[in-house]
């Protein structure tokens, strides 16, 4: 089997595929709300109650048609807050952000190439996850992006793990995943994290297979190989 780096894993069809996440919007049927149990309106919403500037980062935005949404409502009810929603992707198919819009700010390219100071109040990934190769780093890049008091969720299969010298490695991730207090629902395959954090990850990343086939959404997906440091 042939590991890809990063560079290689980012330009696969099966990474740049237009079938997860590039039509979902905030809340309904095909949804944020549905397939990470969260409404990002109503989560901003109440955060918005608290405080005057909030903001979320959605890795893997697709057409970032959540964001548009969330940035209409959030900036018509609280006119006077600052909000910085950031959307990340590989694939520049976006949808035309309205000229009323000030608080969107969006950027093609990896996750792992995003520069920023700021920390948000709300971390989303839907489905992005089982497209990037070295899924811990990308946990962990993105609990050091939290506020004190943030949210990452995220879709995860754990069995997209792999180590070439353990079957069952999957329950070694999700060993680390409890023992850093990260919260995994194996029912509806969602990863939950609270909190500004700094992840230490034990395990070397060897590169990802592109050719793993499809994972519990039933589409293509990419394995990701680790070994113990």
């Amino acid at each position: 089997m042939s590991l890809l780096p990063h560079d290689r894993l980012e330009s696969s069809p099966i990474v740049a595929n237009n079938r997860m996440n590039r039509e979902r919007n905030a809340v309904g049927v095909n949804s944020y709300e549905r397939d990470i149990w969260l409404s990002p309106i109503e989560f901003l919403t109440e955060r918005s109650k608290k405080l005057s500037s909030v903001g979320w980062m959605d890795i893997c935005c697709g057409r970032a048609r959540a964001l548009i949404q969330s940035a209409q409502h959030l900036e018509t009810r609280f006119p006077d807050h600052h909000f910085h929603l950031a959307g990340i992707d590989l694939v520049d198919t976006y949808d035309p952000i309205p000229a009323d819009c000030k608080s969107i700010t969006l950027f093609t390219g990896s996750f792992f190439n995003v520069n920023t100071d700021f920390k948000f109040d709300l971390i989303t990934c839907v489905h992005g996850l089982h497209y990037i190769g070295d899924k811990l780093s990308a946990i962990q890049k993105a609990c050091s992006l939290l506020t004190p008091e943030g949210t990452f969720i995220a879709n995860l299969d754990l069995n997209n793990f792999k180590n070439p010298s353990q079957r069952n490695f999957h329950k070694d991730i999700s060993a680390w995943l409890h023992d850093n207090d990260l919260a995994y629902n194996n029912k509806r395959h969602l990863l939950t994290a609270k909190g500004h954090r700094f992840l230490n990850i034990p395990f070397r990343y060897l590169g990802a297979d592109d050719q793993a086939g499809p994972n519990y959404t039933g589409q293509e997906a990419v394995n990701s190989h680790y070994e113990q440091r």
